[in-house]
């Protein structure tokens, strides 16, 4: 089942499906499915969109440092979670694939107390980039969907 980041609005998400362990350069980690689902407006209509790449691998290490830094600032006590910002980036790249998930403001976004989250996918023939803003519930729940997927796949 796939891990869902979903947007403080929830228009947008971005999913994480693991689909079967695997290993690049001695470094284990998973062949995944990566899905982005936003809304389009045009001014006078909404016009879902959304995007699936397949074929991403995704480091096992990268993948529970994200889980890890998500759980770490989640469970801040609430006055010094409003003025912190999560401020983490992480990259998942091999020759012909470089993903960079980086949470952080973003002047182009109003996110007040909640985590801006940027995704740039880019390969050899394929580039593409998008932004939302997601809040620590669903951070949390996102996290910790990761951690099960990440924990039931074996190598």
């Amino acid at each position: 089942m796939p891990s869902t980041l979903s947007a403080s609005n929830d228009l947008c998400s971005l999913s994480f499906d693991l689909m079967s362990p695997s290993t690049y350069a001695n470094a284990p980690g998973f062949d995944a499915i990566l899905v982005l689902q936003d809304v389009h407006w045009d001014g006078d209509h909404e016009h879902p969109i959304s995007l699936r790449v397949e074929g991403v691998f995704l480091a096992r290490q990268e993948l529970v440092k994200l889980c890890n830094s998500i759980d770490a600032w989640v469970e801040l006590p609430l006055d010094e979670l409003a003025r912190t910002e999560l401020g983490a980036e992480f990259r998942f790249d091999v020759p012909s694939q470089d993903i960079l998930l980086k949470f952080g403001k973003r002047e182009d976004l109003i996110s007040a107390q909640n985590q801006a989250i940027t995704l740039r996918i880019d390969s050899e023939r394929f580039s593409s980039e998008t932004s939302f803003v997601t809040d620590q519930s669903c951070l949390r729940l996102f996290s910790q969907a990761l951690r099960r997927e990440i924990d039931t796949m074996r190598e």
